[in-house]
């Protein structure tokens, strides 16, 4: 038979010691893993929103260009001034 080694209880100590903060940095690492991918997941929420915010300002701009034409908007007066468009001249 083998013979036993019974460790000091300073030993004992430090190897509980060691799993402790093992097992208290897992779960922190856990609750970290957990918190990434709830802001991922809020992140693509607000990535979706901004892509149909951008959308739905193009199609507004589609429009407005079609009504009015080219030129250019002041928001702090509400007034649209349209670009001049130059006339072409034929040479005969």
């Amino acid at each position: 038979m083998e013979e036993q080694i019974k460790f000091t209880d300073e030993e004992v100590q430090e190897i509980r010691n060691i799993a402790t903060k093992v097992q208290s940095s897992f779960q922190r690492l856990g609750e970290l893993e957990i918190r990434r991918e709830q802001l991922e997941s809020v992140r693509s929420t607000f990535i979706e929103e901004y892509n149909s915010i951008r959308e739905e300002e193009q199609k507004l701009f589609s429009r407005l260009n079609e009504k009015y034409g080219d030129g250019n908007y002041d928001p702090e007066t509400n007034i649209f001034t349209p670009v001049k468009k130059e006339e072409e001249t034929t040479v005969n």
